[in-house]
């Protein structure tokens, strides 16, 4: 256990009494609903976490360009990406003309 979990796991849960004694041990508890939402909330949470991820993999990439020096420069063709093309999208790596095509 890492110094910021309680060794009793009833001091994490804030429970005056053991979880399976204030549930009552023999029946499971009822959710009422609540627990489709908290699954979906834990989606949602999931779904942030990689939106983060994927966003700071694409700023270590353009770091590592702007330490190679090709930062600015499209991937595809070696042309200088346009200053405002980067400032709408810092992390940007090739030109509007070698941009994937979007598929809908």
């Amino acid at each position: 256990m890492d110094q910021w979990t309680p060794s009793d796991p009833t001091v994490a849960l804030g429970a005056a009494e053991p979880p399976s004694e204030a549930l009552g041990a023999a029946e499971p508890p009822s959710d009422g609903g609540t627990e489709l939402a908290g699954d979906q909330e834990l989606l949602a949470d999931v779904q942030r976490l990689q939106v983060i991820a994927a966003d700071l993999a694409d700023v270590e990439v353009a770091l590592d360009r702007l330490a190679e020096g090709s930062y600015g420069t499209c991937e595809a063709c070696g042309q200088t990406i346009d200053d405002a093309d980067l400032a709408r999208q810092p992390t940007a790596r090739r030109c509007p003309a070698h941009l994937p095509l979007a598929t809908t």
